[in-house]
This record gives structure tokens, sequence and C-alpha cells, in this order.
């Protein structure tokens, strides 16, 4: 095109020359890249129960720094992530006594293109508070569509899985619905936001004091992650509501509850 145009306008120095076509857009297609970066994670759960009319509160305030690195491996990326320390754990007691011994626990696995972390592997599960945490930072990391994200991009995941990390076994099925925004800036860095709406269902039994119960409820969960158009995670905002309800075997009684969570992930400088 340039070529074509220098011609002309030495074929016809006096003919005033078009006006140039604009670039055409570059093609961006963003994936997780290697490298090593620090981030403070904070979690706030409220929860609700009514017990016979009479309602019970509980809550839990949570911040902990983390270290992720991820790094070139045989196929895709491996990832190392160390729970550098915890600077508020208000909750359960039984909990507060135990998350000392967080410090420096580090969990791996294999970073797949779509954000998941096979193979995931680490932590003492015995001790409740490290196998609360397992959970949250196994889905560390932003679900991302392949080849990679791009502006406009949509797609919807479905899954079932099965959780423990409450103390209950549950499964989980859930369908979370993503769009990748238009580019943008955070602190000066060009970025990608990801909005994901997600709905789930959830459903489990267990024993507390020697009684069985069931516990099944829904709720809806709305975040935006955060990556950099050269590969870096920068951090989340989600919000989360759901209802419950508790059935006791034998009695029949029924404990309705609700329970709100807001989790941010920020990236320290």
């Amino acid at each position: 095109m340039v070529a074509t145009t220098c011609l002309m306008l030495g074929c016809a120095a006096s003919a005033p020359s078009a006006p140039s076509a604009p670039p055409e857009p570059r093609s961006l297609k963003v994936t997780l890249t290697p490298g090593q970066a620090h981030y403070s994670i904070r979690s706030n759960l409220d929860v609700e129960q009514d017990v016979g009319g009479q309602i019970q509160e509980s809550d839990l305030r949570l911040l902990y720094y983390l270290t992720a690195e991820l790094a070139p491996a045989a196929a895709g990326l491996s990832a190392t992530l160390v729970l550098d320390s915890v600077g508020r754990y208000d909750g359960t007691a039984a909990v507060a006594t135990d998350f000392r011994q967080a410090r420096g626990v580090t969990f791996k696995g294999h970073l797949q293109p779509n954000g998941e972390l096979a193979g995931f592997q680490g932590g003492d599960t015995t001790i409740r508070f490290i196998r609360e945490l397992r959970e949250d930072i196994r889905g560390f990391f932003p679900r991302l569509p392949t080849p990679g994200a791009e502006p406009g991009a949509r797609w919807v995941d479905t899954t079932e899985r099965r959780s423990a990390s409450s103390g209950v076994p549950l499964f989980i099925w859930s369908v979370a619905n993503h769009h990748v925004e238009a580019v943008g800036e955070h602190r000066g860095e060009p970025t990608l936001p990801i909005r994901t709406q997600t709905s789930y269902h959830f459903e489990g039994t267990g024993v507390q004091g020697g009684q069985a119960f069931r516990v099944d409820g829904s709720g809806e969960r709305h975040e935006t992650e955060l990556i950099s158009i050269t590969g870096r995670y920068l951090g989340l905002v989600s919000t989360d509501s759901s209802s419950f309800m508790i059935t006791l075997a034998g009695t029949g009684l029924q404990i309705p509850g609700r329970q709100v969570r807001a989790d941010t992930v920020s990236i320290v400088p």
C-alpha cells in the first residue's frame, strides 16, 4: 500500500494524495505468562440462620498474602503459590488456633490454558484453616477462553465438583457466563477486564453433635477480574450471595439461612 502510494505520487506530483486508510486492528489474544507477583487477599463472609425464630449470626474476616509464580514447563506453565502470611483472621475459634501454621505453606499445580490448575497439591488438609484456604487458592487464576482472551469474547463454563472445605461434603453445580470487556487501564497498565456471572446450586449431608442433617441451596456470584495485556494477573473483586435450607434427619426440623461473601484480590506493587 505504501509503495503503491509513492509510485502514484511520483507519476502525478500535482494530484492531491488520498488519505491513508487506518491500520487494521491487531488481534489481541491474552493468556497468562511466566512471572512472579505478590498479592493480598481479603474475604468477608456473613452468615445468618433462623433457628426456631431466633436469628443466629456469624461472620469471618480474613486477610492473607500470597506469592504466585508461573514458570515455563514441558506443556504450558507450572504454578507455585506460597502463603506468605496471614494478616488477620476473625472467625471460628477452632480455626483461629491453627491459622499460624499456614505461614509458608506451598501449593503447586500445572496451569492449563483455561486458567484451571491441574494436579493441584500441597497443604496439610487435616488442618481446617488450610483445608478451607486450599480450595480458594486452587481457583486463584482467572478462567480464560482458548486460545486467549480478547475484547468482546463471551463463553460459558458448566462445572460439577465436590467440596469439603466447610467440613460438610457438598456437590456443587454451576454455570458461569464470562464476558471480556474493552481494553482499559489499571494503575497505568493496559488491562482486560473479565466480568463473570455465576449461578450455582449445592447439596450435601453431614453429622454435627450426633445429629444427621441435609443441606441444599443456591446462589449467584458476580466478579470482575483484571489481566494485563502482557499476561499478568492483576486481581479480582467479587460478591456472592446464597440461601440454603438445613433439614435435620428424623425430626424434619428445617433451618433456613443465607450468606453473603465479598472477596478482593490485589496485586502488591
